[in-house]
């Protein structure tokens, strides 16, 4: 943080002078109080209600740092890019006329956006889109990598016939993308957990279930496949934060019984840690689901929510510069809080790395993580009803923005594996 000292002279002087004093006094405490927030944790409570937030990114637009968040459930269940000023918890829409922003892609602009990831620089997004490029008068689900500034550089629309290279079977065939669950990116495409259709050998299709890498220009790489009923679908369709990348290396959560790290490159899949002997021993345990995929009923879904909320267990992976994380969760406690911890990973093992584990300030149900300079945890509360559509409402009204410094280096700030500190609620 920086410390700015000023030194005045006392002597006679003039009203004009006085005021334009006064002007750089209060521009120096404005820089002194925006370091001082740069180097410091913040409760910050959302002058509106979010429904059920998945996902976002820092972003810098018309000279404005801002926080985007997707919450699918917004506007009629649509769902809407919600833009939020981090020190005064203004929520409003990201793009359109209340905002004055706008996607520069007109024809690319989200109508029904579900996910919104940031590259480990905070350079590029992936957006994913449940239909909103129009291809001769018809709606398509998309997926697209956008800049921090919301400018569409690339975007592939679901049902476009692929490219698919099996560098195990060395064989190439055409498939289609069915729909995309999660999405980061990788390099310059995405790595993806999807449906596809394959060719079945028989001149149909097969559907099929697994991570993939894509890229822009029709190719797609299937790394690993889900059997049919295997319950980690679950897992996997209803978690937000399993994909990982690092520039052109990307990496997986694997949702096991016994969860571990896969890396991902485009030479294939890459076990560091099949059978997760170097996982932390206390989040090593998956809680049993059901193993009926697909969409739950409401009764189904609010046991998954509940058993995802009371359990101890792993809840995400993330990365930022150089680094990967792993977020782990407590049992909740009698007084309904869950302790929370981040860790760094070792990308070349998947072990935990020494003295990189941090108790996080919050006692949230559930989170959602967005890294940055400044990491935010939007918390949300206990999954309370369902709507017409039998979906999740977990109100999120409040969020922690912690420094990266305080993760990336925790033997230089407050938080250790065992205490935290109460961060100053604003506004």
């Amino acid at each position: 943080m920086q410390v700015y000292f000023v030194h005045v002279k006392t002597q006679r002087v003039s009203r004009q002078g006085l005021s334009i004093w006064l002007l750089v006094v209060g521009l120096l405490l404005l820089q002194v109080a925006a370091a001082a927030a740069d180097d410091q944790c913040l409760s910050v409570r959302l002058q509106e209600e979010m429904i059920w937030p998945t996902s976002g990114i820092w972003s810098d637009v018309a000279g404005e740092t801002a926080l985007l968040v997707v919450d699918p459930l917004r506007n009629g269940y649509i769902g809407e890019i919600l833009r939020i000023q981090p020190t005064t918890g203004e929520v409003r829409p990201a793009y359109g006329r209340e905002s004055g922003m706008a996607l520069k892609d007109a024809t690319s602009l989200p109508g029904a956006p579900t996910i919104l990831r940031a590259n480990n620089r905070g350079e590029v997004a992936a957006l994913l889109d449940q239909g909103s490029v129009f291809k001769e008068e018809e709606v398509y689900p998309h997926v697209s990598i956008i800049s921090a500034r919301l400018t569409v550089q690339k975007s592939l629309s679901i049902e476009d016939e692929l490219r698919s290279w099996d560098n195990k079977n060395a064989v190439s065939q055409n498939v289609t993308v069915a729909g995309i669950f999660n999405a980061v990116p990788m390099g310059d495409g995405f790595l993806v957990f999807a449906d596809f259709n394959e060719p079945d050998g028989q001149g149909g299709t097969v559907p099929t279930t697994g991570f993939a890498y894509l890229d822009s220009a029709g190719n797609a790489q299937i790394f690993e496949r889900l059997e049919a009923g295997d319950p980690v679908f679950n897992h996997y369709t209803r978690s937000d934060s399993y994909l990982a990348a690092i520039d052109d290396v990307g990496y997986i959560l694997r949702l096991n019984r016994t969860p571990s790290i896969a890396r991902v490159t485009l030479a294939g899949l890459e076990d560091i840690d099949r059978e997760g002997e170097n996982f932390p021993k206390d989040f090593k345990i998956r809680p049993l689901l059901t193993s009926q995929p697909g969409m739950p009923g409401a009764r189904e879904a609010v046991i998954f929510y509940k058993i995802m909320e009371s359990s101890r267990m792993v809840s995400g992976l993330f990365a930022w510069g150089e680094d990967l994380y792993l977020l782990g969760k407590s049992e909740i406690n009698d007084r309904d809080e869950t302790s929370w911890w981040l860790t760094q990973i070792d990308s070349t093992t998947g072990a935990e790395k020494e003295e990189t584990r941090v108790l996080l300030p919050t006692t949230a149900a559930s989170l959602v993580v967005v890294p940055g300079e400044r990491w935010v945890f939007l918390e949300r509360e206990p999954v309370r009803r369902f709507g017409k559509l039998q979906a999740p409402w977990a109100p999120t009204v409040s969020m922690k923005l912690v420094p990266a410094s305080w993760l990336a280096n925790p033997s230089q700030g407050p938080l250790t594996a065992s205490t935290t500190v109460a961060c100053p609620t604003v506004p």
